[in-house]
């Protein structure tokens, strides 16, 4: 016969094991519901892939294009307004204001549909080009190149989501190496391109050429269905979208990234670098900046990335920029090819690596958002850079002339740009100009050594993540973890 004392621990250890027995059922129907949600998840293949990557290529080959092609117009650009003063708005204004719109395109993104998300930006992007081919002023132009940045934003985070929604984990690394391979051609040919449309057509159609390849865009995305990553919330108001949107972030940023560039642009030129102005937009942009950073600390959580391809775009990145240091007038050409096949593989793996990492390591839910603030990075940081390069090269040229060509005026052969120089430079002083040249655009390389090394110092902090297929029960765990359980077939459906 037992004691009350062991009946009582019985029925202790029953209740605890019943408990434990309901507890495994329920996390088994939990998983078990979990993953009839992600087979449900619709993805897209054969011809409709095939239609969906056609168009989401073709549009980053614009946007790439659009960013180069002005190269070889600017000239004629400049000849037709007679506004050297804006010559640097030409090229930065683009990823400038690409940039400053990014914070909001990922939450656009995240309650509208993605097709027409994208489509509108699309329509956007065609009127800004239409502007920019038909501008009568330099201002009218400048608009216009601003109108088709700040809808560049736009179709740059749509394509990377939309391509995130069409195909699992273990495709998109494929599919983004195509659409990213071929659109970096786009900045290859781009001044090409451009130089052959100003010289035999007009510069106008560096602008204009977006117009006929955007109807064949259009007529593609209308032939196909773009599932969603997340359900959309269906009739959702404006006013309920915009309490969702980081509007308080995107009105810091902005301002911040306009005073700047700002300060980039007119120090040296309109203003001296040590004036009340440019240092007065020097430390207004750097509060802004600060108290964005700090701003986005609240409102982001912090993520993990994987490692080692980073860090080797980061180092190819900084050998490349050194070996470029290097270059002058005698460089034969097989070398300067080679060095800059060295840094194109830097840019392609460095550009790439982020975009995979985030795909493989967040949920479908969160994608959007985060690769508008990777897309933020990547082309505010090409605005920025030019600007910086720019003046980095009007300051080396107006101290390196004198030194090497004393007779030289430097202002004279800085306005004759560096296609123009020579015809107004005597054969004596051609020798000292180059070599003036070439010693200046040394200095903007030596910023790019800079970054690399930058690069690789905080890329440690990204972390090492193994974005390899995940075993279903793997991503169920990390799903029920972070507590989404209602839409954790987002986190499946990659």
């Amino acid at each position: 016969m037992s004691s009350p004392e062991q009946e009582n621990q019985s029925a202790d250890n029953t209740i605890l094991e019943k408990n434990k027995d309901e507890e495994q059922i329920s996390d088994g129907g939990n998983k078990e519901g979990i993953l009839q949600e992600a087979d449900a998840h619709e993805y897209v293949t054969g011809i409709k892939l095939f239609i969906i990557l056609a168009v989401v290529t073709l549009v980053f080959f614009l946007l790439m294009l659009d960013m180069s092609i002005v190269t070889n117009a600017i000239p004629a650009i400049t000849n037709y307004f007679h506004s050297l003063e804006d010559l640097g708005w030409y090229g930065s204004v683009y990823p400038l204001a690409s940039a400053a719109l990014q914070p909001l395109t990922g939450k656009i993104y995240t309650y509208y549909s993605s097709k027409w998300t994208f489509f509108t930006f699309f329509v956007i992007f065609e009127i800004g080009s239409a502007i920019c081919g038909a501008a009568v002023t330099s201002a009218m132009l400048i608009i216009g190149r601003t109108i088709a940045g700040l809808a560049a934003s736009g179709l740059m985070t749509g394509a990377l989501t939309i391509l995130s929604s069409c195909v699992p984990k273990e495709r998109q690394p494929g599919l983004m190496g195509i659409m990213m391979g071929i659109g970096q051609l786009g900045v290859a040919s781009g001044p090409l391109i451009g130089g052959a449309l100003t010289q035999h057509v007009s510069w106008r159609w560096c602008f204009y050429i977006n117009i006929p390849v955007g109807g064949v865009v259009a007529g593609l995305l209308f032939m196909v269905s773009i599932p969603e990553q997340v359900a959309k919330p269906t009739g959702a108001k404006l006013r309920t979208v915009l309490s969702k949107m980081d509007l308080i972030g995107f009105a810091i940023f902005a301002p911040a990234s306009v005073m700047f560039f700002l300060a980039l642009q007119f120090g040296g030129e309109q203003f001296a670098w040590n004036s009340s102005t440019i240092i007065g937009l020097f430390c207004g942009a750097g509060v802004m900046f600060i108290v964005f950073f700090l701003w986005e600390w609240r409102q982001v959580q912090r993520l993990g990335y994987y490692l080692p391809w980073f860090l080797a775009a980061a180092t190819i990145g900084s050998v490349g920029f050194g070996l470029l240091s290097t270059l002058n007038a005698q460089t034969s050409t097989s070398r300067w090819i080679g060095y800059l096949i060295l840094n194109g593989i830097a840019r392609g793996t460095g550009t790439a690596m982020p975009i995979i990492a985030i795909q493989n390591t967040l949920p479908l839910a969160q994608i959007s958002v985060a690769m508008s603030i990777l897309v933020i990075a990547q082309n505010y940081g090409g605005a920025v850079f030019i600007a910086i390069c720019q003046a980095l090269l009007t300051s080396a040229l107006k101290t390196s002339i004198p030194k090497y060509a004393p007779s030289v005026n430097a202002q004279n052969i800085i306005n004759a740009g560096a296609t123009g120089f020579r015809a107004i430079v005597s054969a004596d002083d051609l020798p000292g100009v180059l070599a003036a040249y070439s010693k200046s655009i040394s200095h903007t390389f030596y910023l790019g050594i800079a970054a690399s090394i930058i690069c690789f110092i905080t890329g440690w902090g990204m972390g090492l993540k193994d974005v390899r297929k995940k075993k279903a029960e793997e991503v169920v765990e990390k799903a029920a973890e972070g507590g989404v359980k209602g839409n954790v077939d987002s986190d499946l459906a990659v």
